[in-house]
């Protein structure tokens, strides 16, 4: 998060906390009271008792509303989400997702700690170090759409323990492509992938429909599985997965990405180049010993493979 005290950028999206409406309809339902009483007790009946009355209702009403700006507006500029007094960087966001667990901090002020206030939902934020944080809004739509506009995630998160089994039917269907275009992966690969512990698995949806598996090589970032529902594709949700693998990548400081595909197939390599990433030639270390795994599991029996690299 950033630090506080600094004035936020011109603004692309502002949802105050609380607008004036209930100030105006306190105002009406004095002021009929006041002219009621004044028609049955008299002219100048009470005026004072209502003067002091009015003051006093409407101040604190006024002073409720204050605080209630002050600590819940949401603004987002082109580089921030900021509630109240708390920032956020909106390069740290990695997936967004509706609605709100009890236990996420609320991003904004120590008074929305604990909960929600009434009439107010909330946006998650998933964000690349692993943790989530809440946005407090009553457009939780129009709020997704703005950061959507940026980072174009449908929804991507961290995977969750409970995704397993969904990534794993999700892998098994997209491999299937490779069945259906008469080319047949070694049946150990994907075992032998597994053994090597990602650094992190982002998903899109509840239940996923796609995901990127990420780790690294050469201190560099790799995507190492791009995967999707066959009834998902071409839908833009590779290339958002891809995004997001890179935005990862960034918060986290790597210099590039880089993946190992092959070169002929549509959705491999030239899916990739579509997503910004070039073929490199030369390797690191790293790099060339995990090629030389694929060439020892038997990938390359089923055409060339390459590597691409998109710089960060």
């Amino acid at each position: 998060m950033s630090p506080q005290g600094r004035e936020p950028g011109p603004s692309e999206y502002r949802e105050y906390g609380r607008g004036y409406a209930s100030t105006f309809v306190l105002f009406v339902v004095l002021a009929a009271g006041f002219v009621l009483d004044q028609s049955l007790s008299g002219l100048g009946a009470h005026w004072v008792a209502w003067l002091v009355g009015a003051i006093l209702v409407l101040g604190i009403d006024l002073l409720a509303i204050r605080a209630a700006r002050a600590h819940r507006t949401v603004t987002v500029t082109s580089t921030e989400v900021v509630v109240g007094g708390a920032r956020m960087s909106r390069s740290d966001i990695v997936g967004l997702e509706h609605g709100a667990d009890p236990h996420t901090p609320i991003l904004g002020s120590d008074a929305l700690a604990a909960a929600l206030p009434r009439g107010i939902t909330g946006l998650s934020l998933h964000l690349a170090d692993g943790s989530r944080v809440v946005v407090p809004t009553r457009a939780p739509d129009r709020l997704a759409g703005v950061l959507h506009a940026e980072h174009d995630l449908p929804d991507v998160r961290l995977a969750e323990p409970q995704d397993a089994a969904a990534l794993a039917d999700i892998e098994r269907k997209a491999a299937q492509l490779f069945t259906v275009a008469g080319l047949e992966l070694p049946g150990n690969w994907a075992s032998m992938a597994a053994t090597r512990e990602p650094l992190a698995v982002l998903v899109s949806g509840r239940p996923p429909t796609g995901f990127v598996r990420l780790g690294e090589v050469d201190g560099l970032a790799l995507i190492e599985t791009v995967a999707v529902l066959p009834s998902k594709m071409r839908k833009g949700l590779g290339c958002a997965l891809v995004e997001a693998a890179c935005i990862w990548a960034v918060v986290r400081g790597y210099p590039a990405v880089l993946v190992s595909t092959y070169r002929d197939v549509p959705w491999n390599a030239p899916f990739f180049e579509s997503c910004g990433l070039t073929v490199v030639d030369e390797l690191g270390p790293e790099m060339k010993e995990l090629r030389d795994w694929e060439v020892a599991v038997g990938l390359e029996r089923l055409g060339p493979r390459v590597t691409l690299r998109r710089d960060l």
